[in-house]
């Protein structure tokens, strides 16, 4: 003999808003998309039934779906609690001060930047900001009840504001499950919930978003930006280095080679080799030439004439590049002057 049994289904669709066309219409959500949890009480003999409470948490590990369904044996009608806890794209809270929703102009859930808002907008309206200290908000009898203290810090209002937002009440609905008319029964009524759906431009970049695929894609945009960033920095590096090449070949090649005696005197540890001493002697040269004789002077210059002549520095082939792009900027500035004095 077949036990007697029932099963209660809960589901839901989302209904298009007025003036919804198929170009604006939201892709297709499953019913538990839209709920956190529920809780199911079956209001049964405790004595005889012991699974009168049924309890769904939401889990990013299973697959939405567009209803619930239970099953129980019995063949008496049942009277069921059904407790949903709507899910929305922003946090919403549940203001806890009768006082306070009642000054603030509160209906419903309001997000916590709502809610700072709404007190803002009471203190700018009844001006109880401190006119010497902005900072300070002199409270005027309902607000200072409210929040029990006549003088508050603005600063201090968010955290304070905190103590009375509390988690929103769940949706509550009653229904009997009748197992005496049919096969099949559906509830007389449907219930209309409201809930935040993200704009069709916008899909998938909200909280309901997949959070793991955001940052990935976050991670790869800031590893291409410090990309292009070293890129920049290293065609700033190239084009600066050829702008003072090109403005005063020979002083950039004086320093050039600074540089290069300095690098080559560190990694060696010697500071007799050809290069350095010719840079040695030609700025020293530079550096005296007004305090030294000419003599003296005579021999630095000598010093420095034999050790650039016998280095290979100048024979390598950026040299000749050098020195005709210093003959070409001297030749034209000389048919310059030339062009100037004739005219």
């Amino acid at each position: 003999m077949e036990v007697p049994s029932w099963t209660l289904r809960i589901e839901g669709r989302l209904v298009d808003q007025p003036g919804t066309t198929w170009k604006t219409r939201p892709a297709g959500h499953k019913f538990s998309e839209f709920v956190n949890s529920m809780v199911v009480e079956l209001e049964r003999d405790p004595e005889l039934y012991s699974d009168n409470v049924v309890q769904w948490r939401r889990s990013t590990a299973e697959a939405d779906v567009d209803g619930f369904e239970i099953k129980r044996r019995g063949d008496e009608d049942v009277r069921a609690r059904i407790m949903l806890d709507i899910r929305t794209a922003t946090d919403r809270f549940k203001v806890g001060s009768p006082l306070l929703r009642e000054l603030l102009d509160v209906r419903g859930t309001v997000s916590k930047a709502g809610f700072i808002m709404k007190l803002w907008q009471y203190i700018k309206f009844n001006n109880l900001q401190d006119s010497d200290d902005p900072d300070q908000i002199r409270c005027d009898a309902g607000l200072a009840q409210a929040l029990g203290s006549s003088v508050v810090s603005f600063t201090a209002l968010p955290q304070m504001l905190h103590a009375f937002l509390m988690r929103p009440d769940p949706l509550v609905i009653e229904y009997t499950v009748r197992v005496h008319e049919g096969d099949f029964h559906m509830g007389q009524y449907a219930f209309d919930v409201e809930v935040e759906v993200e704009e069709p431009s916008r899909a998938g970049a909200g909280p309901l978003a997949n959070v793991p695929a955001r940052h990935r894609d976050l991670v790869h945009i800031e590893t291409q930006l410090a990309q292009k960033m070293q890129e920049i920095h290293n065609a700033r590096a190239k084009r600066d280095f050829l702008r003072s090449f090109a403005s005063d070949p020979v002083a950039f090649v004086h320093r050039w080679i600074d540089n290069q005696t300095k690098d080559l005197e560190v990694v060696l540890g010697d500071r007799r080799h050809g290069l350095e001493a010719a840079l040695g002697a030609i700025m020293e040269a530079d550096s005296m030439a007004q305090e030294l004789t000419d003599g003296h002077k005579q021999a630095l210059e000598h010093e420095a004439a034999r050790w650039l002549k016998e280095s290979a520095l100048y024979d390598e082939p950026w040299a000749d590049e050098a020195v005709f792009h210093y003959l070409s900027a001297k030749t034209l500035e000389r048919m310059q002057q030339l062009m100037q004095h004739q005219a």
